[in-house]
């Protein structure tokens, strides 16, 4: 390294890995390049795409609170690289192809997989030969009523729809599929991750994505899925009996073979029926919870109710994204550029599941269990800039070129250097019961001094 990036390592040797897994991602030119790629029709001329999606990372890593504090704090550096006024900067990204933002996640993913062959572990334990992914949706919440479309509501306006899809094995965000309604149908969206499906591909979703056709897609990639059974969508009929096949640690495990047919064409498929009978209740008060898979018959019924648990890893992630990383920033209002920052947030979450693993082979697998998403985004919100103003930009281009192998070793090298402890979680005891407040209709406002004086006296 440099003495400038060593620097850097030496003020936040976890701040200056993620900027550097950034950077390696997109080399060079390849921003510009990837939207000229994806969005041929959209032309770039003072104002490039580089230099837009620059000053967004930062927003969405948390080392600027806007996107306009981004851009003044660049035009105030001794070398800006935006030349165009703000004006300018909003209207590119209110205009950003949604094409281009999720090929972002696309490439990332591209870059970073290749990366895990070499740390050693590419499949989920159990399931070797399965590439399993999980498909969810989400959607930024109500934005900002700074639009003059939104001025004259109160309720909330919301930017767009997403579906994404999260490898089990990496913890990387492999693809997306967005809209710019928000009351896009995630099951129509969630088509297209399914014609990219490969060979093998196992697909976990929840209810709103049980449909015969998404078994009838997946069919003909030879890919399989794994979904919740939801009835009102779906022309299912029982064949043969269920049958008991053993209990995992939430309840006892039933199977049943099972003829699904498509309303439109009439064609059939016969899947697996899988019925776990909870020994709790859900929250929603559901006492089983019924699956449909078109896995072979060799894969053990058990070991697939298992996996469905795990389709709540990108419930998490989702949570990382939008609380703990920025992606969901609520005076974006466009459409364009809500997905833009969502999806650069996903870019970003790629990058600290790089950072994951290198740390796993660092310190060791127990101690990376332990990482809390919360402190790791916040050490990045307040060491980014300084890594930025250290580290010059001809040594984050030196790094970009380096070779898998070459870039993963230095990836190693640099989880050396980060102290586990400072990011480990801090789990809380079991809620305690709410208790009923008093009614503030009569009085409004008590002092807490006083409340606290009270409570001593009656101790």
């Amino acid at each position: 390294m440099s003495d400038r990036m060593e620097l850097a390592a030496q003020v936040s040797p976890l701040s200056t890995l993620v900027r550097g897994v950034i950077e390696w991602m997109f080399p060079d030119s390849s921003w510009d390049d990837l939207h000229s790629l994806t969005a041929p029709q959209c032309k770039t001329r003072k104002l490039t795409i580089a230099s837009v999606a620059t000053l967004m990372v930062q927003v969405v890593a948390g080392a600027r609170r806007s996107l306009f504090a981004a851009f003044t704090a660049d035009q105030a550096s001794p070398a800006p690289i935006i030349t165009a006024s703000y004006q300018a900067v909003y209207g590119r990204i209110g205009r950003m192809a949604p094409e281009f933002s999720c090929a972002l996640v696309r490439e990332s993913a591209r870059r970073c997989g290749p990366l895990w062959p070499l740390s050693g572990g590419a499949s989920v334990p159990g399931w070797k030969g399965f590439r399993v992914r999980i498909i969810d949706g989400t959607q930024p919440d109500g934005s900002e009523h700074r639009l003059k479309v939104l001025r004259t509501i109160r309720a909330a306006g919301l930017p767009c729809r997403l579906v994404a899809q999260l490898d089990l094995a990496t913890g990387l965000c492999v693809d997306a599929v967005d809209a710019e309604d928000a009351y896009a149908s995630e099951q129509i969206l969630a088509q297209a991750l399914y014609e990219r499906a490969e060979p093998n591909d196992l697909e976990v979703c929840d209810r709103h994505f049980s449909t015969t056709q998404a078994f009838l897609q997946l069919r003909k990639r030879k890919a399989f899925l794994l979904v919740r059974e939801h009835l009102p969508q779906l022309i299912l009929r029982p064949v043969g009996r269920s049958r008991k096949v053993g209990r995992v640690e939430t309840g006892v495990v039933f199977e049943q073979a099972a003829e699904l047919t498509d309303g439109r064409t009439g064609e059939t498929i016969l899947v697996r029926r899988l019925v776990l009978k909870l020994d709790q209740p859900t929250e929603s008060g559901d006492t089983e919870i019924r699956l449909l898979t078109n896995l072979p018959a060799r894969v053990n019924a058990l070991k697939i109710a298992r996996l469905y648990r795990e389709r709540w890893s990108i419930e998490l992630h989702f949570d990382l994204l939008k609380n703990h990383l920025q992606g969901e920033i609520t005076s974006l209002g466009q459409p364009c550029a809500a997905i833009f920052a969502l999806c650069l947030s996903m870019v970003a979450a790629n990058a600290l599941a790089v950072v994951q693993r290198a740390m796993t082979l660092a310190h060791g697998e127990d101690v990376t269990e332990q990482l809390s998403g919360y402190y790791l985004a916040d050490e990045i919100a307040g060491n980014y800039r300084a890594v930025d103003v250290l580290v010059e930009s001809t040594d984050w281009k030196q790094l970009g070129a380096r070779s898998t192998s070459s870039f993963w070793s230095w990836c190693v090298r640099m989880a050396e250097r980060i102290r586990p402890a400072a990011f480990a979680t801090h789990p809380r005891g079991p809620k305690q019961p709410r208790l009923r407040g008093a009614s503030g209709k009569q009085r409004h406002h008590y002092s807490t001094h006083r409340l606290l004086q009270d409570a001593k006296k009656r101790c």
